[in-house]
């Protein structure tokens, strides 16, 4: 709550027209919820945070012992991929100003070299999908300055960004900073032990405000996967380059690897929060299970593979507009344009539950005299998803084939007609 306050206190310091596109985000017990955003409006983001965030604490940081803290920091990690992957579409630099308490038991003495490795592995893995969509991170401790402080190893040094300290980077690496790592690896910086969170905020957001974008073509052409690291050099030797730590040498992207692929799907479906990568939308009715179709039908030139799995269950019939610039298109011999995507529908209980999901693989043709049309004819067509019981909405989940891009849409059961 000391955290809600400042971060109030912050607001009311900026003008009435933010500078930036705002969203906030809380982590709690159950998952990550948006609360609001993007917007400009200051007062809507605190309207939001007297109303909305209210559970004390939204996680007990000093409870579990060490499969808590795994726990957490699991959770953790998952909900900055979700935030990273619902705003990839947003251009340009993105940042993130995470406010959470460190997870210091989770160091080489208390966790195996093995599973140290992992969280490790993981940080890396989220790194670069922060890498892949130009989004920074920094992390402020809210506990503010300690009367007895812990020995942290940070593996880096202070820098100066503030006069009253605080701002761990560049090079944490250690376990007991695990989660915090993300932040330099993302180019960004760590802000600890400090009181003023409203003053730590500002100068998050203003040091954010201003970057270099660098890029060179890498003369080591084998592409295994293995994390190569970057390192920038600076004349005078005073000044500092806060960057990426590194990328994984994949050929086609970090996103085009099944694992990335399969994780990104599963955090859209579960995740209550909207992925805009691909913008579209969807409306549909109830039809009894007796009047079902056996096989998804469609538009023109288009084919999909899923079948209704059950007779017994009624569905939904929705018809699903999506707007053609989401998708990549590839010119064909004959002047056409084709795209490829996977649809999943979701099933998701009041509770967030997901009570049954299913996957149509799409492709999709338009003709060379439909595609020139302006502005671009939408993709249009309609399936079918199951509706069990206590389905309190359907989730829609497009991804794109070529690129990875997601979008979600969802559909509440109520809005369905019959």
């Amino acid at each position: 709550m000391f955290a809600v306050q400042k971060l109030q206190k912050y607001l009311q310091s900026q003008p009435a027209v933010l500078r930036q596109p705002t969203s906030l985000y809380v982590l709690n017990k159950r998952r990550l919820e948006p609360i609001l955003g993007p917007t400009l409006d200051r007062e809507a983001i605190l309207a939001k945070i007297k109303k909305d965030i209210i559970e004390l604490p939204p996680h007990n940081l000093e409870s579990g012992g060490i499969q808590g803290a795994a726990n957490r920091l699991v959770a953790s990690l998952m909900a900055l991929d979700e935030i990273t992957l619902a705003n990839a579409a947003q251009k340009g630099r993105k940042n993130i100003v995470w406010i959470g308490n460190a997870m210091t038991v989770l160091s080489d003495t208390h966790v195996s070299g093995v599973d140290s490795a992992k969280f490790r592995n993981w940080v890396h893995y989220t790194a670069n999908w922060l890498e892949e969509t130009q989004t920074t991170v920094y992390t402020i401790d809210p506990r503010g300055v300690e009367v007895s402080p812990a020995a942290v190893t940070t593996g880096g040094m202070i820098t100066g960004l503030v006069p009253a300290g605080g701002i761990v980077g560049p090079d944490v690496t250690t376990g007991e900073l695990v989660f915090e790592a993300v932040a330099p690896e993302s180019g960004g910086a760590i802000l600890r032990k400090r009181n003023d969170i409203d003053v730590a905020i500002a100068d998050v957001v203003q040091d954010g405000s201003s970057y270099y974008t660098l890029s060179y073509y890498p003369t080591n052409t084998v592409w295994d996967g293995s994390f190569r690291q970057i390192k920038i050099r600076i004349e005078p030797a005073n000044l500092i380059a806060r960057t990426q730590h590194g990328y994984y040498a994949f050929p086609d992207g970090f996103e085009e690897q099944n694992d990335q692929i399969e994780f990104g799907l599963s955090r859209a479906l579960m995740t209550p929060v909207a992925f805009q990568s691909i913008r579209f939308s969807a409306k549909g009715r109830v039809v009894p299970a007796s009047k079902k179709p056996q096989q998804q039908q469609g538009g023109a030139s288009f084919r999909s593979g899923a079948k209704i799995a059950s007779t017994q269950l009624p569905a939904a019939r929705m018809d699903v507009t999506i707007e053609r610039d989401g998708l990549s298109w590839a010119p064909q011999p004959s002047g056409d344009q084709h795209a490829e995507f996977v649809l999943v529908t979701s099933a998701i209980g009041a509770t967030g539950r997901v009570l049954d999901n299913q996957i149509h693989r799409l492709a999709f043709s338009q003709n060379k005299e439909v595609y020139d049309l302006a502005p671009p004819e939408p993709v249009k067509f309609f399936v079918f998803a199951d509706i069990p019981p206590k389905t309190d909405h359907l989730r829609l989940v497009v991804r794109d084939s070529s690129t990875g891009r997601l979008g979600t849409f969802d559909l509440p059961v109520a809005s369905l007609v019959d």
